[in-house]
């Protein structure tokens, strides 16, 4: 009843996956990248100020100069490549579900030739063949809109909650090793914040805001899943498809919006999570669909 499964199916849209699968990857790289010199290195200098106290200054040295290049660096440059593959994603979305591409909201369409150089840099990947439920094709295209919108909400939300609670398990971790490490070294306080904390300074920052930024995002995502199956009631009832349209419209510039300042999540965490979460989504999609047709056959 509707062309979303065929469409998403295309080549192009499937290299325009490919594209903002590799930039949000080269963004997770800077991340990583960040993390490595924050936590280790961090965790390093802080054992060694326990037995060599004359460390202490350059450890608090390396926590200043990796908290200035997180400011000048490492996160504008995350910004730019998640903003680039939020576009990119939107262009997807635009076209997959027939709504319109709003200038105002995310600029001018993404260049052509960022998309065919991003995508050759993509990992393959076979499951961005189906990247909306198939069984969606069953469907109106208001209500397959409305299902699709909603997966993608449900999708990050979920993702986001578990993430930002390993977050903070880490962060946990580090302090308690901390704590253990100044009470083996016989520390006064004092000592143990000037050789022990100051250098995890970093590691505290970025594990605490990534946490909060994750928990953020969950809970944005969570009120536009809300709306999405309020609309999803109100097509049941029989509501206007040009109004339909424009709920959809509006709720897909908050996605958008969402994309771009959403904080990333590492790809090995994603992949942990997808199959098991693929699994939930299709069936709720599966379900929603039963639902359909039930009050759509009862309507007739």
């Amino acid at each position: 009843m509707n062309q979303i499964p065929a469409v998403q199916a295309t080549e192009k849209q499937l290299e325009r996956l490919r594209a903002q699968r590799a930039l949000y990857s080269r963004a997770k790289t800077l991340l990583g990248i960040h993390v490595i010199v924050s936590v280790p290195f961090a965790a390093l200098w802080s054992i060694l100020g326990v037995f060599y106290s004359q460390t202490k200054v350059y450890a608090a040295v390396w926590g200043i100069a990796v908290v200035l290049l997180d400011i000048g660096f490492f996160t504008p440059r995350q910004r730019t490549l998640k903003a680039k593959a939020a576009k990119i994603q939107e262009a997807f979305d635009c076209d997959v579900l027939s709504l319109d591409w709003r200038c105002i909201h995310a600029g001018n369409r993404p260049d052509p030739e960022d998309i065919v150089y991003w995508s050759h840099r993509a990992v393959p990947d076979a499951k961005l063949k189906d990247w909306y439920p198939p069984a969606i094709g069953q469907l109106p295209l208001p209500l397959a809109r409305a299902v699709c919108q909603r997966a993608n909400c449900w999708w990050d939300a979920e993702l986001r909650r578990r993430y930002a609670a390993v977050c903070i398990a880490v962060v946990a971790a580090v302090l308690l090793i901390t704590v253990i490490a100044g009470i083996i070294g016989h520390f006064q306080v004092e000592q143990w914040i000037l050789t022990g904390v100051v250098p995890l300074v970093p590691v505290f920052m970025l594990g605490l805001r990534q946490s909060i930024e994750q928990r953020d995002s969950a809970d944005r995502l969570d009120a536009l899943r809300r709306h999405a199956e309020k609309m999803w009631a109100e097509i049941l009832a029989g509501a206007p498809e040009d109004r339909l349209t424009h709920e959809s419209r509006e709720l897909q510039d908050e996605i958008h919006d969402n994309r771009r300042r959403n904080p990333l999540i590492f790809d090995w965490m994603y992949n942990l999570l997808r199959t098991g979460q693929e699994a939930q989504m299709n069936r709720a999609a599966e379900d929603l669909i039963e639902e359909a047709q039930t009050r759509l056959r009862l309507k007739l």
